[in-house]
């Protein structure tokens, strides 16, 4: 009887989470594996897949006009500031590592209530480092926050220990 009661009390609770910041409408690429046909296509979501392969092809063109002048990256606990340290950094990665693709894309964009734009980006790196001749497969995940349509801040994690060792044996080559 009383999870009759709890049942039928329950179409008057109301939980209006409108005040509370978290809540989004997510949008999504409607051509990224593993989504439904009832996503919705999304223009931020298409952005981040566009520039992750302009990425690998080490073009970086487009990410020039998404990425805002003082955007910060995070890199696990790294920070690079500025969208041409960003770049800089990305040419030098295309010299430590060769044949570098991104596979397995997830994306979405969450539009928060308080006006807050974030895209989530789950993806597997791979590329062959120059140094070392070892091949790298990476699972990552980066988190874009858009503010009037520039990147300004990119969360990036993924586990580096194989990626620093590289970049380590690059350094020792250029001594």
């Amino acid at each position: 009887m009383k999870k009759l009661l709890l049942l039928l009390l329950f179409p008057f609770m109301s939980c209006d989470m409108s005040s509370t910041g978290v809540v989004a409408v997510v949008m999504s690429d409607d051509d990224v594996e593993y989504y439904s046909e009832t996503e919705a296509e999304d223009e931020l979501t298409e952005t981040i897949l566009d520039l992750a392969q302009d990425y690998t092809k080490a073009d970086f063109e487009d990410a020039k006009e998404y990425y805002a002048d003082d955007a910060k990256v995070f890199f696990n606990s790294n920070e690079v500031t500025g969208k041409e340290k960003i770049f800089e950094g990305w040419t030098y990665e295309h010299e430590v590592f060769s044949d570098i693709t991104i596979t397995d894309e997830y994306a979405h964009t969450n539009y928060f209530t308080d006006g807050r734009i974030w895209t989530n980006y789950w993806f597997t790196w791979s590329g062959t480092g120059n140094f070392t001749g070892e091949k790298l497969v990476i699972k990552g995940h980066f988190d874009y926050e858009w503010k009037d349509g520039k990147i300004v801040q990119a969360l990036g994690f993924f586990a580096d220990e194989q990626f620093n060792k590289e970049y380590a044996a690059a350094m020792a080559a250029a001594e």
